[in-house]
């Protein structure tokens, strides 16, 4: 990946990592091999994609490095151990990173979304009763989840210079729910 885009673009500005996966099992039936297929994914592939575009970046003179973690970083969430524990790691990873390549003037922050209308959330909610959905949704202040737009407009912010000053921090986008409490994320 960064291979190809050092050969299409000639250098790297802004790191992305958004890929992920989430599984809905209840922690005492989740296995061994479920467990590291969503750290694999959710934690190890940031920590590789980082580590290899900072490589660049340090050469180059800086770069800004996005983390996509979670609210579910932040609370627990039932039947979502792995989830949960994977963007939690995010947190952590993205403060160390930002401290640690700070001298090169690389920035490196995470953006938390709550529930957001994506592919695993739309799966998710075919896997539960609708009274469920509706419900939980109601209990976000803004009275929707996000659009996919409202994380994406927040990731071009930290990519602008208007963040330059921005680093080891962490931007809950979730219409307001973690500020309500905690445990209303599924509850």
């Amino acid at each position: 990946m960064i291979a190809a885009a050092l050969a299409k673009f000639g250098r790297i500005d802004i790191l992305v990592n958004g890929a992920g996966i989430d599984i809905l099992v209840p922690t005492i039936e989740t296995t061994v091999e479920q467990w590291d297929r969503v750290h694999s994914i959710n934690l190890k592939g940031p920590f590789l994609c980082g580590q290899a575009a900072a490589k660049v970046m340090m050469k180059q003179g800086g770069g800004k490095i996005i983390n996509i973690a979670s609210a579910g970083g932040h609370c627990g969430i039932p039947d979502k151990a792995a989830y949960c524990a994977s963007k939690a790691g995010i947190l952590g990873l993205t403060r160390v990173m930002a401290i640690d390549w700070a001298k090169y003037n690389i920035t490196v922050n995470s953006i938390s979304p709550g529930r957001t209308g994506t592919p695993i959330m739309m799966q998710m909610k075919q896997q539960q009763p609708a009274e469920v959905f509706e419900r939980r949704t109601r209990r976000i202040p803004l009275n929707r989840i996000a659009e996919v737009q409202d994380i994406a407009n927040l990731a071009v912010f930290l990519a602008s210079k208007e963040s330059d000053y921005i680093t080891g921090q962490d931007i809950i986008i979730d219409g307001g729910l973690l500020a309500t409490h905690p445990g209303h994320v599924q509850g």
